[in-house]
C-alpha cells in the first residue's frame, strides 16, 4: 500500500497501474514436455562447459592465453545454461523468453569451442552447445 501512495505523490500513479497490470508471456502449446527437453539439453550443456572450464583454468593460470576467449565463451555459456534450468524447474513461461538469450550464448560459445577440435572437452562442449541452441531456438520459437 505504502508502495502505490509513493507512485501516487510523485504523479507515477499510470506507472504504477501498468506495473500491477504487467502478465507474463503465456506459454507456447507444447509447454509441459518442453519445460523437460530443454532443462535436460541446458544441463547438459551446463555440464560440458564446466569440463571446459576444469581444463581451462589451470591453463589459463600458467599465462596460457590461448584459451582465454573460449573460457569466457564457455563461462557465458554454463551460466546461462544453469540459469534457463532453474526457469524451466519452476516452470515459468519466462523461460521460452530467455531461450532466445541461451540460443545466441551457446552458438558463441560453439563457435569458439570449434577452433580448438583436438582437445576433447572443447569438442564436446561444441557439440552440446550446438544441440542447446537448436533446442532453445525451437522453444523460443
Amino acid at each position: 500500500m505504502r508502495r502505490r501512495s509513493f507512485f501516487k505523490i510523485l504523479g507515477l500513479a499510470p506507472l504504477a497501474a501498468a506495473a500491477a497490470r504487467a502478465e507474463p508471456k503465456p506459454a507456447p502449446a507444447a509447454a509441459p514436455s518442453g519445460f523437460a527437453e530443454l532443462a535436460a539439453v541446458s544441463t547438459a550443456c551446463a555440464a560440458a562447459a564446466q569440463d571446459f572450464l576444469r581444463l581451462a583454468l589451470p591453463r589459463l593460470a600458467a599465462r596460457d592465453a590461448q584459451l582465454a576467449d573460449c573460457a569466457s565463451a564457455a563461462a557465458d555459456a554454463a551460466a546461462a545454461c544453469d540459469a534457463l534450468t532453474g526457469l524451466c524447474g519452476a516452470k515459468t513461461p519466462f523461460a521460452f523468453g530467455f531461450a532466445r538469450t541461451v540460443a545466441d550464448v551457446c552458438a558463441a560459445a560453439k563457435k569458439e569451442s570449434e577452433k580448438f577440435p583436438q582437445i576433447p572437452q572443447c569438442a564436446a562442449l561444441a557439440l552440446t552447445a550446438e544441440a542447446c541452441a537448436a533446442a532453445c531456438r525451437k522453444a523460443a520459437g
